[in-house]
């Protein structure tokens, strides 16, 4: 039985205030997940120390209709090739939910936005309010839908020592303390 989550924003910075909601999902199965979520996010390499990260997945979710409908097929058939027990969707995203339909996971679990909710097997929704929160309000709302107990906490990513010089010598930086904000 295997668990996984897809987030299909491709911004880094999204996907990393979404980590504490996929930690939260591996420990409520006790169990590593896969994730899948778009190749600009850069997470093989960067979520690679995550303990509760078993593999990345990338695809793309391009938004024309010809993609649309390929990335559907290719999702069901990912899904199936890692026999998915239950997937997880962070997003009002409806591809992944109609993949998961169409695929052998058990439970297709995801906020229930519009037509997103016909291939969902959760039966609580975020409302249409709800998505005028900030996201990660969403995240925190959906969860408790879910009747997740544990709370959200601040993102925290594993990089090892290996990493850090890999990335100085990669940027040619010294030794000197970085300070960085954004």
């Amino acid at each position: 039985m295997n668990i996984c989550v897809i987030y299909s924003s491709p911004k880094l910075g999204d996907l990393i205030w979404h980590l504490p909601f996929i930690k939260i999902i591996s420990e409520k199965y006790n169990k590593k997940i896969i994730l899948i979520t778009r190749s600009s996010t850069d997470a093989k390499e960067l979520l690679k120390n995550e303990l509760y990260i078993e593999r990345v997945i990338y695809n793309e979710f391009k938004k024309d209709l010809i993609n649309y409908w390929r990335e559907v097929f290719s999702l069901r058939k990912t899904l199936n090739k890692n026999k998915i027990h239950d997937l997880w969707i962070l997003d009002k995203i409806n591809r992944p939910a109609i993949a998961g339909f169409m695929s052998n996971a058990k439970n297709v679990f995801g906020y229930g936005i519009g037509l997103q909710k016909i291939f969902l097997t959760n039966k609580n929704y975020l409302t249409r309010h709800d998505l005028k929160t900030h996201y990660i309000l969403r995240g925190k709302r959906f969860l408790e839908l879910m009747n997740f107990n544990k709370t959200y906490e601040e993102p925290l990513i594993s990089i090892n020592h290996e990493q850090v010089q890999s990335i100085r010598k990669k940027l040619n930086l010294s030794e000197k303390i970085i300070i960085s904000y954004g």
